[in-house]
């Protein structure tokens, strides 16, 4: 009882922890979309809400410095 109680702990803080890295990919992809519609503007503002989640977000940066 105690592994199974174990495990599920586990599989929900591993399910709980990929919902907000999924977000981030989705707004990067959409940041990169904006980028090549010539939309500046509104991918600056995708990557910078990036950046205020994960500071350390490589795509994010590199995208804010094309």
């Amino acid at each position: 009882m105690g592994k199974r109680l174990l495990s599920l702990l586990i599989l929900a803080l591993c399910l709980g922890l990929s919902q907000p890295l999924a977000a981030q990919k989705a707004k990067l992809r959409r940041a990169a979309l904006m980028m090549e519609a010539l939309q500046y503007d509104e991918a600056i503002d995708l990557y910078e809400r990036v950046i205020d989640k994960d500071e350390q977000s490589a795509e994010a940066i590199r995208g804010l410095a094309e």
